[in-house]
């Protein structure tokens, strides 16, 4: 499933939005019943006001070993009910890529590897971009 979410991610602007989170939903909750992920409503009110933090560093700022082709890292935390923990998610990743392809005038980087936990109080994950999130990552 690993790289499935991967290929899902780095092709949002392709697929768009819509169908993108879909197939991230089904990717992340595939062994599980206990999240939500109808996209009604209710739902689609609740992702897009769940708070969301960020952190932007660079990976040698982060890690001491080498990671191919990582040159930016964002660490991530969203507060929510665990019911609501994937949809959180999938709406956060798949908006991200899609807002910051937009804001760095159209410069498409590609994450390069990703690591994420559902906990009791939220979801906290990190994001390693290649170097062509530089101009969205200047602007932060």
């Amino acid at each position: 499933a690993y790289n499935q979410i991967l290929q899902i991610l780095n092709s949002v602007w392709d697929t768009g939005l819509g169908v993108a989170m879909q197939d991230l939903l089904h990717c992340i909750r595939r062994n599980t019943q206990w999240y939500r992920n109808d996209y009604c409503l209710e739902t689609v009110r609740h992702v897009k006001t769940t708070p969301v933090l960020f952190l932007w560093m660079t990976v040698m700022a982060l890690v001491t070993y080498h990671v191919p082709d990582a040159a930016y890292a964002i660490g991530f935390h969203i507060p929510s009910v665990q019911q609501f923990h994937v949809l959180d998610l999938a709406y956060v990743l798949t908006r991200f890529m899609d807002r910051y392809i937009r804001a760095g005038n159209y410069n498409r980087f590609n994450i390069q590897s990703f690591s994420f936990k559902l906990d009791t109080d939220g979801t906290y994950g990190l994001l390693l971009f290649d170097r062509k999130l530089r101009t969205v990552f200047k602007r932060a």
